[in-house]
């Protein structure tokens, strides 16, 4: 990764966690605008942490900057994303990408756009905001992997499915209801594309209560059905 604005620097393939013992913080990715680089992760020798901050370089190329190549693999540090382009992609081919960390830690000024991409799993369990800096943080969802938003997020951007599944665990879920008034909850489920249907049923003043969600395990299943068929 030379931090080029302009060539394919390739990739850098991690399989065991030998690997990060001398590795400082911040783990930088620095390849940008249409220059591209990739951070692999294979667990197929045993899963792999990576506890240090990853500093993330903006690119206006469709090349991810981390890919989830095989087993459940974690990233506990933090995600700071740099300037560049404006989006940020993040992949899993095989397996489960965990991000632990609310993401990202800090943004550039502007819009920032975090694409969850592949066939596999992506695990969010920190929330996504927009971080310190002053961007705003979209976040978008292709392939025909799933991803899983399960905490409550903070980010004032777009939410946009493209293909795939956008699944909310019950933090997520309980979100999109705890607004103590029917048309607010409709407005942010709006925003989040949630379907029609399942619209109707957050309407119901009889799952708000003082801006509080009794969110049951029926309901969530039911969501998360009607959100994938989409």
């Amino acid at each position: 990764d030379t931090g080029n604005t302009t060539n394919n620097d390739g990739a850098l393939r991690l399989t065991r966690n030998a690997n990060l013992t001398s590795v400082s913080s911040p783990i930088s990715i620095r390849n940008n605008n249409s220059g591209s680089s990739t951070l692999q992760l294979d667990g197929s020798l045993g899963s792999i942490t990576i506890s240090q901050n990853i500093s993330l370089a903006g690119r206006n190329t469709n090349v991810a900057a981390i890919v989830n190549y095989a087993g459940s693999n974690t990233i506990s540090g933090s995600l700071q994303l740099a300037v560049g382009g404006g989006s940020y992609w993040l992949v899993s081919d095989s397996g489960t990408l965990n991000l632990t960390a609310p993401l990202p830690a800090s943004t550039p000024g502007g819009s920032r756009t975090l694409t969850f991409m592949g066939a596999a799993n992506i695990l969010v369990s920190g929330a996504v905001q927009n971080g310190t800096g002053g961007g705003t943080v979209n976040l978008n969802q292709s392939g025909p992997g799933v991803t899983t938003l399960a905490a409550a997020g903070t980010c004032s951007g777009m939410t946009t499915l493209n293909s795939g599944t956008l699944a909310f665990a019950a933090g997520g879920l309980g979100a999109i209801i705890s607004p103590p008034d029917a048309v607010a909850a409709n407005a942010i489920a709006e925003r989040l594309r949630v379907p029609r249907r399942v619209v109707a049923i957050l309407e119901g003043e009889s799952l708000v209560n003082d801006a509080t969600a009794l969110v049951t395990l029926r309901t969530v299943r039911g969501f998360l059905g009607a959100l994938s068929a989409q």
